[in-house]
């Protein structure tokens, strides 16, 4: 379950991934994404808009805000340990910016709306959002699915990480975060702790 990771990994400066970050930020998107779903069923009897000003989905947005502007912030930290282009992991990051980017319009944008008109105007409103979703679809296609196909060539991530990798980035069209962020919370977690094990050896 290791990678190969370069045998440079504490980097020129001696300065090593941030992987202690990138998993704690990981698990928490993927968890709180995991419960984004779990809502579905949890609010079932209520409006959109209903459902938008529960209390259980704005905690939701809010930490799916905080898990992934976490991991857009640290993971450009891999490149000291990934034998991966630079550009394939700043792509990674952005697609997890732009995720809490639209996890933050939920919060906030969305949630002013829906105290501000009735469940019909509100579907309405929702119309225009289409678009919010576009930046995540083709950062997180793009990054995700070369991450996994270059982590797969050069063995520099788990070859499970990088199947998951290309789920994470075909799943990202979905208009949802999830579940797209599930499946690249758990694969960041898991490269975090395969960096920790092969730099423990």
């Amino acid at each position: 379950m290791t990678s190969n990771v370069l045998d440079h990994r504490t980097g020129r400066s001696g300065q090593t991934a941030n992987t202690g970050a990138i998993a704690t930020a990981a698990l928490a998107g993927a968890l709180s994404s995991a419960a984004f779903i779990a809502g579905f069923a949890l609010l079932a009897g209520q409006s959109q808009r209903e459902q938008t000003l529960s209390p259980y989905t704005l905690t939701i947005n809010v930490l799916t805000t905080l898990a992934f502007a976490g991991l857009a912030v640290t993971i450009p930290s891999l490149r000291r340990a990934l034998d991966v282009p630079a550009w394939v992991l700043y792509t990674c990051s952005a697609a997890c910016a732009a995720v809490a980017a639209m996890a933050w319009s939920l919060a906030t944008v969305a949630n002013h709306v829906a105290t501000q008109v009735s469940d019909e105007k509100f579907t309405e409103f929702t119309v225009y959002l289409s678009l919010l979703p576009a930046p995540k679809m083709v950062l997180g296609l793009v990054g995700f699915v070369a991450l996994g196909v270059t982590g797969w060539r050069r063995r520099s991530v788990p070859r499970g990480a990088c199947a998951l990798l290309v789920i994470a980035g075909i799943t990202s069209l979905w208009w949802a975060y999830p579940p797209a962020t599930i499946f690249a919370g758990l694969v960041f977690l898991w490269i975090a702790r395969s960096i920790d094990t092969d730099s423990a050896e």
